[in-house]
């Protein structure tokens, strides 16, 4: 049985959907990924997996060098003829989808897309992008009309939006939560500082809230709160809603925040932390809110979808709307003066991570999908 995982990111792949890999190639799939950057080609090839490059630009949109990607890609799949193609995230999705319209795989018996996440496109006004969308929608429609098809969503809002625009059948559409997490590696610490510590760790994009988290902070800082509010992240270059790092320099020297550039041990600043805050506009299922459960912290997120799904309102965390600096702000001060609740949603955030988010409930669901359409 052969598998194809194709993404535009090597790193997204490795850092979200490894595991799902390791345990196809343990039950004897031959696992091929193809992947848009080769970052992590050599660490693929050690752990077993056949792994091929192609020249995808998360960001590119140039005609010529988006059908030689078309091309390639339909080239490496008829020479592999896989049983199965799962593909991750729009251009992967929409060019492996548009492949297996046009070309007639003798061993292909399942196409699976994930949607991880609606992307910007979806939440922007402009008149421009909005068509765009819609012509995306459109495009999407197309490609699930294929038989044999699932498509991934990771949580039930994208899921109803897509059935609800009739883009796709009910019957073919699945909800699962996110990536998974070893929730035997994600572990809670009690070894925390003393001042309440609330980190935000993401891409440093305006979707993700930052400039409402920022300007949190120096709400806080007016009102003369007694806490620490940390940023984890990069810039992205590729994303035209990213902030400049001399944005980011200047909410720091004001004391707004504390920035901790990007980090690669997501765990130990959980670890250290007494609140995870999510202030995005939209998510597919935020890992780092999952992992920020599986270490017992509580959290502050929207009340949008991808993020309202990770929080039982005061139960483990509290919904703010988007977009709402002060009630962000009011939001980490309620839970600044009430660490007893902080800890009690803390703890209700760990089990939460254990019965839905752990690698043995997340893989299962994958492989669930893939038998029953199998089948």
């Amino acid at each position: 049985m052969k598998i194809v995982f194709l993404v535009n990111c090597s790193n997204f792949f490795n850092s979200h959907f490894l595991k799902l890999a390791e345990l196809a190639l343990s039950k004897k799939y031959d696992v091929y990924i193809v992947a848009g950057n080769d970052l992590q080609k050599d660490h693929f090839e050690t752990l077993g997996f056949k792994f091929i490059h192609i020249p995808l630009s998360r960001a590119g949109i140039s005609f010529v060098n988006e059908i030689n990607v078309f091309l390639k890609i339909r080239a490496i799949l008829n020479d592999i003829n896989p049983d199965i193609v799962h593909a991750f995230t729009v251009k992967p999705v929409i060019y492996s989808g548009l492949v297996c319209k046009t070309l007639k795989l003798e061993n292909l018996k399942l196409k699976v897309f994930s949607i991880t996440g609606l992307g910007t496109l979806a939440m922007s006004q402009h008149w421009i992008s909005k068509l765009g969308w819609r012509i995306l929608l459109k495009v999407y429609s197309f490609i699930f009309s294929c038989d044999n098809s699932a498509v991934i969503f990771e949580n039930d809002d994208d899921m109803q939006y897509f059935v609800d625009e009739k883009v796709l059948k009910t019957d073919m559409a699945y909800v699962i939560n996110g990536a998974g997490i070893d929730t035997s590696v994600f572990v809670p610490s009690s070894n925390k500082p003393k001042i309440i510590t609330v980190v935000l760790i993401a891409r440093l994009l305006r979707d993700k809230g930052i400039l409402e988290y920022i300007e949190a902070g120096k709400i806080l800082k007016s009102r003369k709160v007694n806490v620490n509010l940390q940023l984890v992240g990069s810039v992205d270059k590729q994303n035209r809603t990213s902030l400049t790092r001399d944005v980011i320099s200047d909410a720091e020297d004001k004391g707004y925040i504390e920035y901790l550039g990007q980090s690669f041990d997501v765990k130990s600043i959980y670890q250290q932390a007494h609140i995870a805050c999510l202030p995005s506009y939209r998510e597919g299922r935020p890992k780092s809110l999952i992992e920020a459960a599986s270490c017992g912290v509580a959290i502050i997120t929207t009340d949008v979808p991808g993020c309202r799904q990770m929080v039982s309102n005061f139960n483990n965390g509290i919904l703010v709307p988007p977009k709402k600096s002060t009630l962000l702000a009011n939001a980490i001060e309620y839970l600044v003066l009430r660490p007893e609740l902080i800890m009690l949603m803390g703890r209700n955030s760990r089990t939460s991570a254990i019965e839905l988010y752990d690698y043995s409930i997340i893989l299962d669901s994958f492989f669930k999908v893939y038998s029953k359409e199998l089948k």
